[in-house]
C-alpha cells in the first residue's frame, strides 16, 4: 500500500513538472527560458521572453489557478482572465519588448 501511495506521488509530482504556465504562440515572440520552482501548492515561475521585432501586443499565459501574480520589474501587471487564460496587453502596461531584446516575468500562484 505504501508502494502504490509513493508510486502516485511520484506521479503527480511528475505531472506537476510538465504543466507550467503555458503561454500561447505569437509571431515573433519567443519563450528563451522557462524556470519553474514548485513548493507545496506554490509554484513559481522566471519566463524569459524575446522578440524579433519590436513588440507591444498581447501576451497569453495558461495560468491553473485563481491565485495568482505576475510580475515584471517588480511591478504587479493586471490582465483580464478568462477559462484560467491571463491576457496581459503590453502597452496598457507601458511594456515594450524591442526588436532582438527580451524581457523576463515572474509568474506565481497556488
Amino acid at each position: 500500500m505504501k508502494r502504490i501511495a509513493l508510486m502516485s506521488a511520484i506521479a503527480i509530482s511528475a505531472l506537476m513538472l510538465v504543466l507550467p504556465c503555458y503561454t500561447f504562440p505569437v509571431d515573433g515572440i519567443n519563450v528563451d527560458r522557462a524556470e519553474v520552482v514548485i513548493s507545496g501548492n506554490d509554484v513559481s515561475e522566471h519566463l524569459l521572453f524575446s522578440s524579433s521585432s519590436v513588440y507591444n501586443g498581447t501576451l497569453e499565459l495558461w495560468i491553473p489557478s485563481d491565485k495568482y501574480e505576475v510580475e515584471y520589474m517588480g511591478n504587479e501587471l493586471t490582465g483580464a482572465m478568462q477559462d484560467s487564460v491571463l491576457s496581459i496587453n503590453l502597452s496598457e502596461q507601458g511594456i515594450v519588448i524591442p526588436a532582438g531584446k527580451n524581457i523576463s516575468l515572474n509568474v506565481s500562484y497556488s
